[in-house]
């Protein structure tokens, strides 16, 4: 407590940090009843930003992201994946 007693802007980015983790907790829940090429839709445009800030031309860039990961990130198969 002394150390949000210290620095208060410590306590509001703990805060906004986990409201946004708690956010993205239940976005995840509610997309486990959803088939999996939306769950995958989903992945691909909550990453999107983080493309868009490290590389303004989207074309042509590079993801390094596998399919794999694509999977593990959605909960489903390589195959479901690669058929979407």
């Amino acid at each position: 407590m002394a150390l949000v007693d210290s620095y208060p802007q410590c306590s509001k980015n703990a805060r906004g940090s986990l409201g946004a983790r708690l956010q993205e907790l239940l976005t995840r829940i509610q997309d486990d009843g959803e088939p999996g090429h939306k769950r995958l839709a989903s992945a691909l445009l909550q990453l999107l930003p983080d493309v868009l800030s490290t590389n303004r031309s989207v074309i042509g860039s590079e993801l390094a992201v596998t399919r794999q990961d694509l999977a593990e990130l959605t909960g489903t198969t390589l195959y479901t994946v690669s058929a979407s």
